[in-house]
């Protein structure tokens, strides 16, 4: 709430708060009442429109994590959840698609916390998929899928699940390719100026008008 007096209008435009809204880290449970799960993602609506009278707000993260089995995450919770974003500008979910080895993967909680593939929890693509990580056993893991397509694509400027799939098959060589690049320019910055420096790589002019 310390924002709600700074970077106000007419002195200060295009001022957004970013909030990054989480039931994970509240501590519930298994063992939580249904209702109070839903009345959690209920408050993010009262949050939003609390903070959006002072300043416009986006909701930079959030997932469908609300204990750590996945027990609690229900459809009526995820409705809940969607009718309080819509008091923001937009929202964000945590990744487009995780590393199934990921500390944040899907476990087996009752086979030794083996990790058996992606979190549907943390992950958009496969929560979106809706197909079942399988146990060690071959069987299907038990998680019930919301339906998040009912919420998804509305905006018919919204890319389709197969851009999403082809987009988020693209991220580990993107990545590996970034931090490359990234490495290459740190040691060209360093013949240039002497040192490693990212606010120079970023801004060269800061170090070398001519990089």
């Amino acid at each position: 709430w310390g924002w709600v007096t700074q970077l106000r209008e007419p002195q200060f435009h295009n001022v957004f708060i970013d909030l990054h809204l989480y039931t994970a880290f509240d501590g519930l449970s298994e063992a939580t009442p249904d209702e109070t799960v839903v009345q959690a993602a209920r408050t993010f609506g009262c949050r939003l429109l609390q903070h959006a009278r002072h300043h416009p707000v986006v909701v930079g993260e959030w997932s469908l994590a609300v204990d750590e089995m996945g027990l609690k995450v229900s459809q009526r919770f995820v409705d809940t959840l969607f009718a309080s974003f819509a008091a923001a500008f937009g929202h964000f979910f945590w990744t487009l698609q995780m590393d199934a080895a990921a500390d944040m993967a899907e476990h087996d909680h009752l086979g030794g916390h083996v990790k058996i593939g992606q979190s549907p929890q943390w992950s958009l693509v496969q929560a979106l998929d809706a197909v079942p990580n399988r146990l060690p056993d071959g069987s299907a893991s038990s998680y019930r899928y919301p339906d998040l397509t009912r919420h998804f694509g509305g905006d018919p400027d919204a890319p389709t699940l197969a851009a999403l799939r082809s987009a988020a098959a693209s991220t580990v060589p993107a990545a590996a390719a970034a931090a490359a690049a990234s490495k290459k320019a740190d040691g060209a910055l360093k013949g240039r100026c002497g040192r490693t420096n990212p606010v120079a790589r970023n801004q060269g002019r800061l170090c070398d008008a001519s990089f």
